[in-house]
């Protein structure tokens, strides 16, 4: 008898490293993804966010240009995102059509724009992966547009 309760007892040890080892990998990947896709997340509302202050700044330096106030949209975007080193194209609206151009300006002599047409900020980065436990693709591009008119 009491060989096999033993034998019945080493079984039951064996079956619960198992489900075990299941459990915690089954844990740890919703874990690794839950992160993952936070980070994605908050990398794409900080996308959002440096648009629109893009944008701001181009229809400010637009409106009135000052010895005070840096004009150059891309380096005041990037000096705002936390590490993220985005990229950033500004274009412009063409009047006639009102749609945005195909061809990115220059952010930096935003004061000569015209009055009526507006100005369009487009912020991307590429978004790596963190680990090969959560099937992503190994790039998600993370990007987010903002628009303003500038009026004078």
């Amino acid at each position: 008898m009491t060989r096999h309760r033993h034998r019945q007892l080493q079984v039951t040890r064996g079956e619960t490293l198992e489900e075990l080892a299941l459990a915690l990998m089954l844990f740890l990947m919703t874990l690794l993804a839950t992160a993952e896709l936070g980070l994605i997340v908050f990398q794409y509302n900080m996308m959002s966010d440096l648009a629109q202050e893009g944008v701001w700044r181009a229809g400010v330096c637009g409106k009135n240009k000052s010895a005070s106030l840096s004009c150059d949209v891309a380096s005041y975007v990037q000096s705002r995102s936390l590490a993220l080193n985005p990229t950033v194209n500004g274009y412009t609206v063409d009047a006639t059509t009102n749609t945005c151009t195909t061809t990115a300006i220059d952010t930096a002599p935003l004061a000569t724009l015209t009055a009526r047409p507006g100005i369009y900020v487009n912020v991307s980065k590429a978004f790596g992966r963190l680990t090969r436990v959560v099937p992503l693709p190994a790039s998600i591009t993370l990007q987010s547009t903002a628009q303003m008119i500038i009026a004078r």
